[in-house]
């Protein structure tokens, strides 16, 4: 009996050990399969003008979006081709900008792409009218605070407004923020953060973070979520 309990402490031991080593193949195996599989612009189905992009954004907002809208689509853009075919994304990131697509991918988490299009092709007059709206907007900042404004746009506004501008396509449904799920102390803490420079609560207009979260459940938003999940748009490559 005094062999067999002097030798449980070792028989632990292994037990852990070969438990932590299985976690680390198990974490190389799913890096090697991140690597192998992230989206490649040289080898995706031919894109066309105004196909919309989505990824993961890494930024420090994106979790409390991930959360709140349920989707792991953070992030997203419109594609343009250039002269020689080459696709870029216009987008809302730190400014409204054009972004080459393979660096745009870069920018996103472990490379992950969800391409989408819209079953009735929007004609060549409309998309380029709606190229020629982001055109103006340029260099505008980001909006942080996800307002409908014309100074400073986030990333699905940006796109939502520029298809409505071309030709009045509509993509996805606009949703107040109490629609979304919004209990997640990720979310909250991206409330308490900015709520005192938000321009519905700063001024005096809340009086402390949680009147400011009842000001802001009434604002609108439109989600890339909201849009990805448009039964207009066909899914064209995905490595979700």
């Amino acid at each position: 009996m005094t062999a067999v309990k002097r030798n449980w402490p070792k028989r632990i031991f292994c037990a852990l050990a070969f438990s932590f080593l299985a976690f680390l193949v198990a974490l190389a195996a799913f890096y090697i399969w991140l690597r192998a599989s992230a989206a490649d612009a040289a080898h995706l189905p031919p894109l066309q003008n105004g196909d919309l992009v989505f990824n993961t954004s890494p930024a420090q907002q994106s979790l409390a979006i991930m959360l709140a809208s349920q989707s792991s689509l953070t992030h997203m853009g419109i594609v343009r081709l250039d002269e020689n075919g080459q696709p870029f994304v216009l987008e809302a990131s730190a400014t409204v900008r054009e972004t080459p697509l393979q660096a745009w991918i870069d920018t996103g988490v472990a490379g992950r792409l969800h391409v989408m299009r819209l079953k009735e092709k929007p004609d060549a007059k409309s998309l380029q009218k709606a190229f020629d709206w982001i055109e103006k907007q340029k260099g505008k900042p980001y909006d942080i605070f996800f307002m409908d404004e014309d100074d400073r746009f986030y990333c699905s506004e940006l796109v939502y407004d520029a298809l409505v501008a071309g030709g009045g396509t509509v993509i996805g449904t606009p949703q107040k923020i109490a629609d979304l799920k919004l209990d997640s102390a990720p979310v909250r803490k991206l409330v308490a953060e900015r709520w005192q420079k938000h321009p519905l609560c700063r001024e005096g207009k809340a009086a402390d973070v949680d009147a400011c979260f009842d000001i802001l459940k009434q604002q609108n938003l439109i989600t890339p979520a909201s849009m990805a999940a448009d039964d207009k748009l066909t899914v064209v490559y995905s490595n979700y």
